[in-house]
């Protein structure tokens, strides 16, 4: 199986998984420059494919299943969105969990994407947690330690083998971000163990009786999980065996933008547990800060990529979902401590200092927006595929019900995916899309999905 990472305009990335007994599939590429590098997990070898010295705006095939091509030259890249793919965590019979990647396929070939972020929360690790749990109930030796790689090595072929989920990773340049889900819920907020009382997960179980050591341990494999399936698709990495010292931020110019990722869940292991005061860390910040310098001293725009979002919600938002009966969606007791935060200032503050060439991207709170702060943008679009039976109600609620809120707002509580285009921005959802830029702002219309 292969999956296109990095493009550019003169270079490539490329990710290829065998079984232990696979021949590989890679042909190279007439005679430009391949590098391998292989890493194990469990049943399943690596291999990374970095090819040099291409053609700018050329498509190249590696085989049968899989092609990219590569960017123009000094151009703004068209951009495709999605976060929270969490479609394994509900029952198939009650929504087509495929459904919206049919669609995000069906607007990246109209569109010519140039590449796709996934950012955070790619693939839902929740269930295959408690399964390691209950596998490795007395104690982890090497055999549990294999068993535990293989369950989620088949959990992750399983998820990225999606027919059009697959075609998207095996045809565009894929740059993917982590959120919690990517490794278990609420992964890296506190030091303490979560209590999975979730519905969703259709288990309830409480692991109080687990010990600190045995969930790091457990969460450590789900790093490295993370590291191979997804992050070696954009760098390379010298800790794979102990990924509790990486930090996953980076960034690339792509075309005339600087692309920043961060890293929203390293840090937050050692804030306070009662009180989220940031996510980046002093380190990523000062990172974070000089990347944007430096881009605008370039004259290059700035895309900021967090998990987290760093411009809250309108006071109708929150108003609206408290009152029917959806606060998990409202920021206030996360992305609020958040958007109150020194961090949030500091970028703020910098960002605003180059107005119409800084945006923010996030993903997270199941809700697709548009928020604006001053001359600052930024959009959040989530999820994908995790949306229950109650959106249809809800979003007939939020569009017919109460218009002036909609108008007010503009949010999407229904499953979405986000198009950075250089001149305006696109959210589209199941029935209905918005369109933003800085000069007409928001234009809204319905538009439901459309069979293929």
């Amino acid at each position: 199986m292969i999956f296109i990472g990095f493009v550019n305009t003169d270079s490539a990335r490329v990710v290829e998984i065998l079984d232990e007994t696979e021949a590989s599939e890679f042909t190279t590429i007439d005679e430009y420059t391949t590098t391998v590098k292989v890493y194990t997990f469990g049943n399943k070898n690596f291999y990374r494919y970095g090819i040099t010295n291409l053609t700018a705006n050329t498509k190249y095939t590696i085989n049968t299943t899989s092609c990219f091509t590569t960017l123009k030259e000094n151009s703004d890249p068209t951009i495709m969105y999605a976060s929270c793919d969490g479609r394994d965590l509900y029952d198939p019979g009650r929504k087509d969990p495929a459904k919206h990647w049919k669609i995000f396929k069906s607007h990246a070939e109209q569109i010519n994407a140039d590449f796709i972020i996934h950012g955070g929360d790619n693939i839902y690790m929740d269930n295959v947690f408690l399964d390691i749990i209950e596998l490795t109930e007395n104690h982890i030796d090497s055999t549990t330690s294999r068993q535990m790689e293989q369950m989620i090595n088949n959990h992750y072929i399983s998820h990225f083998s999606q027919p059009d989920k697959l075609f998207c990773m095996q045809h565009y340049s894929n740059i993917m971000t982590i959120d919690d889900h990517d490794i278990i819920d609420d992964y890296g907020q506190t030091n303490n163990i979560p209590q999975f009382t979730d519905d969703s997960l259709k288990r309830n179980v409480v692991i109080s009786h687990v010990t600190i050591e045995k969930y790091n341990h457990i969460c450590q494999c789900m790093k490295r999980a993370y590291l191979v399936y997804q992050h070696l698709l954009i760098a390379d990495f010298d800790q794979a065996d102990s990924p509790g010292t990486v930090y996953l931020y980076k960034s690339f110019d792509i075309g005339n933008v600087r692309l920043i990722l961060t890293d929203n869940r390293y840090e937050r292991k050692f804030l306070r547990p009662d009180k989220m005061n940031g996510v980046f860390g002093s380190a990523q910040m000062d990172w974070i800060l000089a990347q944007m310098q430096d881009a605008d001293d370039l004259k290059m725009k700035t895309y900021i990529v967090s998990s987290t979002p760093l411009i809250s919600w309108s006071k109708w938002n929150i108003r609206f979902l408290n009152m029917v009966g959806k606060p998990y969606l409202n920021d206030g007791s996360f992305t609020d401590d958040i958007a109150k935060s020194t961090e949030k200032k500091r970028i703020l503050e910098q960002a605003e200092k180059y107005r119409d060439r800084v945006l923010f991207i996030s993903g997270d709170l199941h809700v697709g927006y548009f928020g604006d702060e001053g001359n600052i943008t930024q959009i959040v679009s989530s999820p994908i595929s995790t949306s229950p039976n109650d959106d249809l109600l809800f979003t007939l609620l939020t569009r017919f019900i109460f218009p002036t809120i909609r108008m007010k707002s503009h949010f999407l509580v229904e499953n979405n995916f986000a198009i950075i285009r250089p001149a305006h921005y696109e959210l589209i959802g199941e029935y209905t899309t918005i369109k933003y830029s800085p000069d007409m702002k928001f234009l809204t219309w319905f538009a439901p999905f459309c069979e293929e």
